[in-house]
C-alpha cells in the first residue's frame, strides 16, 4: 500500500472531505510519526503495530 493508496481510502470512506484534505490529513500523522521517531519516541499504534527507530552499524 502507498502513501497514494491511504489517501483515496480516507477519500473513500469520508466523501465529504475533499481529496486535498485526506492528502493533508495523511501527510500530517506521517510528519508526526517521522518527527516523533527522529525524537527517539517509540510510536504505538494498538491492533497495528509499533515503530522504532533501530540503530545498526
Amino acid at each position: 500500500m502507498t502513501k497514494r493508496d491511504l489517501i483515496d481510502e480516507v477519500n473513500k470512506r469520508f466523501p465529504h472531505l475533499s481529496r486535498k484534505d485526506s492528502e493533508v490529513i495523511i501527510n500530517a500523522i506521517f510528519d508526526s510519526m517521522v518527527d516523533a521517531l527522529a525524537q527517539g519516541d517509540r510510536i504505538e499504534i494498538r491492533g497495528f503495530g509499533s515503530f522504532v527507530v533501530k540503530h545498526r552499524r
